[in-house]
Order: C-alpha cells, then sequence, then structure tokens
C-alpha cells in the first residue's frame, strides 16, 4: 500500500510540473509549496514539523532553504530553485561544510541530486544519486530517492571522517538466503518496487500486497493455501477448519482480505518463498536488505 500511495503521488507531480511548468521557472516559492515540500512528505519528512524541517535555516555562511533535523542535528541541507535554473551547488556545500552537515540536496522540483559533502572528491564525484521527477519511470524515482528515507536513519556528526552509513549500502540478499537473525529494512521485487520492511510479518504482507498489484494473484486465487491445509489468505480471517486466524491482518483488495500472519520468523520466510513459487516467480529475483 506504501507503494502505491508514493506512485500515485508521484504520477501527480509530474502532472503538475507539465501543467504548471511556466509558473514553476518564474517562482520559487510555488515549487517548494506544490513539488518540492509533498516529495520531502512522500519520504518521511514532516515538513510541518520544525524538529524535522526548518525552513530558510541561517548561519554564518549563508542560508539554505530547508534544514533536515534527526534528534536536534542536521543531517542534509536542500537548495531550492525555480524549474530549470541552476543552483550554485558549491556555495551551498561550503554552508554544509561550515556547519559540519553531511549531506546537500539541491532541486528545481523536478530535478533531484544528493551529494556527500565529506567525500574527499572533486564536486562532481560527490554527487551520489540524482533523478528527474518529469523524465524517469516512477519505479526508478522511488528507488533512487529512498535515500531520503535512510537520511532518517543517520546521526549528523561535525567530526565524521568515514562515509556515513547511508552511502554503505547493505548488501542486497535474496529473499530464500534471508537470515533470521539478521534486521533488514526493505524487500525490493524483480520490477524495482520497494516495500519497507517493519515485522518479520510484514515480509509476507509485502509479497501478498506486491502480487495483487502485479495482477498475478487474482480474486480467483482465494482462498489461498501452499502446501497446507491452513488458509495464508482469505475473504474472512477463517482456516479450511473453521478455525478463527490468530493473528488477522486486513489489506483493502477486493472488497476486504484477511493474511494469517501467524508464523514464526522462518515460517514467514519459507511461506513467502513458496507463495513466489506457486505464482512463478523466482523468490531470488526479490530481495531484503
Amino acid at each position: 500500500m506504501w507503494y502505491e500511495n508514493v506512485k500515485s503521488k508521484i504520477t501527480e507531480l509530474k502532472g503538475k510540473i507539465q501543467k504548471y511548468r511556466g509558473l514553476f521557472s518564474r517562482n520559487e516559492m510555488s515549487v517548494r509549496c506544490a513539488l518540492i515540500d509533498p516529495f520531502l512528505k512522500l519520504f518521511g519528512w514532516d515538513v510541518e514539523n520544525p524538529s524535522e524541517v526548518i525552513p530558510e535555516f541561517s548561519t554564518q555562511a549563508g542560508r539554505p532553504d530547508y534544514a533536515l533535523m534527526v534528534d536536534g542535528k542536521i543531517v542534509a541541507f536542500v537548495g531550492a530553485k525555480a524549474l530549470g535554473k541552476s543552483e550554485d551547488t558549491l556555495q551551498y556545500i561550503s554552508y554544509c561544510v561550515a556547519q559540519g552537515v553531511p549531506y546537500f540536496i539541491t532541486t528545481d522540483g523536478d530535478k533531484w541530486e544528493v551529494y556527500d559533502v565529506h567525500k574527499p572528491v572533486v564536486l562532481e564525484q560527490k554527487l551520489i544519486t540524482s533523478w528527474s521527477i518529469e523524465n524517469d519511470e516512477v519505479s526508478e524515482i522511488i528507488k533512487r530517492a529512498f535515500i531520503l528515507l535512510e537520511l532518517k536513519d543517520l546521526k549528523a556528526d561535525s567530526k565524521q571522517t568515514e562515509y556515513p552509513k547511508v552511502v554503505k549500502k547493505a548488501p542486497h540478499i535474496p529473499l530464500p538466503n534471508a537470515k533470521t537473525d539478521k534486521n533488514y529494512s526493505e524487500v525490493i521485487f524483480s520490477d524495482g518496487k520497494i516495500y519497507p520492511v517493519k515485522s518479520w510479518a510484514s515480509i509476507l504482507v509485502n509479497v501478498i500486497d506486491w502480487l495483487i498489484n502485479s495482477g498475478k494473484l487474482t480474486k480467483s486465487d482465494i482462498p489461498l493455501s501452499v502446501g497446507s491445509k491452513r488458509y495464508i489468505l482469505n475473504f474472512k480471517p477463517y482456516h479450511r477448519s473453521g478455525t478463527k486466524f490468530k493473528n488477522p491482518h486486513r489489506i483493502e483488495y477486493f472488497g476486504g482480505l484477511y493474511i494469517e500472519k501467524n508464523y514464526s520468523s522462518n515460517d514467514i520466510l519459507k511461506l513467502s518463498t513458496k507463495i513466489l513459487q506457486h505464482f512463478g516467480i523466482d523468490p531470488y529475483k526479490v530481495v531484503l536488505r
């Protein structure tokens, strides 16, 4: 559900850029209100909460358009501009260096660029990732913009000498090879769609959600059981035997469905793998990170 909501909102932003291009090219504030603020919100930043986002942040060196905060410390400055306008990136980098801020983000509402300020290389090589809301595929935008979510896990430190952990991506582990003694933050499917992992059970929920959204799992496949007398998915929270689901999770598809989540972490991984195989999906192309 998270992915579909973000996908829908980004599609809306694409439409706004095309419809109001003239206004956005003349008016930076309209870009911030209509494009930048909504995009930051999509990836976890509450632009109305001063403990997370401070606009027009004053420093001795200058005034970045936004400061993104974690636990009272700045993790990134954001430089905003009118659509199609260029930014003095080096100047903003100097703001970050002066304040000990590890990241700088520049955007005109369409093009976004994220820089690792402390990386000991020339400016062009400090660029970590970039995307265009208007021109890139939505799945690719979400994949690249996920760094905005990861910044919320970063503790800013002016004495930082190593690459921040947001730059060092954790390895992708194929679903069948996942270990229950490890922690994972996201599951990435073969089409690039990314779902957050909040618990072991959420992996099972994400697999079912993705299968439905991909058109692999249809209404005719319900109730669903894979090598078991117990239903994993049903229109009502009951198994074949009539016993009630012990830990039902409702999802809003086909008028309402229930997923049985009462499984151990090991069983969640096994069931998720089996369900993917059942619908002809190679589980090794679904990875955890």
